[in-house]
């Protein structure tokens, strides 16, 4: 009898022992897929502001200054592919494309616009990222007259500081970095 109870005990502790066994890897959050747009983000020296592409919408409805960046901002959409190849509906563009090896930074390299960008990428999640533009900007500095591309990165940054921030939190804001807001 206290055989039998020692093999049960040990044919016990053997599959309690193999069932806390080293868990699972989880792979890391992928860049691979379709993606659209959320919304727009900036981030300031004061605090972040996000703005959803239909309250961007819905703002233009009532201000038409902003209808033209509205639309645009709703046709924004990356593929991503396994091959390293992109496209880029908003601007019919397609490329290549690279992620750091620390999944911190991806390189964009427009076969369209003969053109090379380097985005942070914030908070990669498995549904949603956020990409950061290449340049941060400042008050003081004005704006850009370097490229055409800045200015265009300029533009969307202000936009959700402008239609979020206080006149108290814009008059603090000394440099801000705007960013597009992704989902699968």
């Amino acid at each position: 009898m206290k055989l039998r109870n020692f093999i049960i005990l040990g044919l016990f502790m053997s599959i309690i022992l193999s069932a806390c066994s080293k868990k699972e890897e989880v792979a890391p959050a992928s860049l691979v897929g379709k993606w659209t747009i959320q919304g727009l983000g900036t981030t300031t020296n004061v605090k972040s502001y996000d703005v959803s592409s239909t309250e961007l919408t819905a703002y233009a409805q009532k201000d038409t200054s902003y209808l033209d960046f509205a639309e645009y901002v709703s046709t924004i959409a990356y593929e991503f592919k396994s091959d390293g190849t992109y496209t880029a509906t908003a601007d019919a563009d397609n490329g290549t494309w690279a992620l750091g090896a620390d999944n911190k930074t991806l390189t964009l390299t427009s076969k369209v616009y003969t053109l090379t960008e380097v985005f942070e990428v914030q908070d990669l999640a498995a549904n949603s990222v956020k990409l950061a533009y290449p340049k941060t900007f400042t008050v003081s500095g004005g704006v850009p007259s370097t490229t055409s591309i800045d200015f265009f990165y300029y533009i969307l940054s202000l936009l959700p500081l402008e239609l979020k921030a206080s006149t108290l939190e814009a008059a603090q804001t000394t440099t801000f970095r705007g960013y597009y807001a992704l989902k699968r």
